[in-house]
């Protein structure tokens, strides 16, 4: 689950939206439970909107609305 987070919001921030080049997911979820980081390189003009989508794709996740793919709404998805 964590990779394909990690991986939606490479493919969407850096690659559809060109708001990073850099970008990297964390959690620790045998640690702390619901902890979860992201690293991001953006450009300091696209710094409000590169936060805006982070937020935006991590809600979605939040929601449920991503499987392990990327696609749509997956029971697999714990609410954070």
């Amino acid at each position: 689950m964590l990779l394909a987070v990690k991986g939606r919001l490479f493919s969407e921030l850096r690659d559809k939206q060109s708001l990073a080049y850099a970008l990297s997911f964390m959690a620790q979820p045998n640690l702390d439970p619901g902890f979860i980081g992201v690293y991001m390189g953006t450009h300091p003009n696209k710094l409000e909107t590169a936060i805006e989508a982070v937020l935006t794709e991590l809600k979605k996740v939040e929601r449920g609305r991503l499987d392990r793919r990327g696609g749509g709404k997956s029971e697999e998805i714990p609410h954070w």
